[in-house]
């Protein structure tokens, strides 16, 4: 086990005790947590990564091309709104 992470005794450590894994991640379309692991991920050619908690978000940044802000069940629509009220 060369590069894992131990504890003194040399026992390894549970991936959520090292906060190496369960983390959660960022719709880039609507915003929603999702953990990591689900989802879908999609790569540009430069190495811009997307994470899409459906397809249903997939679809409408990648081939609608669509911008959360002007969509209203993205969280992005609402942040805009909420602030244009103050």
């Amino acid at each position: 086990m060369h590069g894992a992470s131990t504890t003194e005794s040399g026992a390894p450590l549970h991936p959520h005790e090292s906060g190496l894994g369960w983390e959660k991640m960022k719709c880039s379309f609507c915003g929603k947590e999702i953990k990591k692991g689900t989802g879908l991920m999609f790569v540009k050619k430069e190495g811009t990564t997307f994470n899409f908690c459906s397809g249903k978000c997939e679809k409408n940044l990648l081939k609608l091309k669509r911008n959360p802000r002007n969509t209203k069940w993205a969280s992005e629509y609402h942040k805009i709104k909420k602030g244009k009220k103050q």
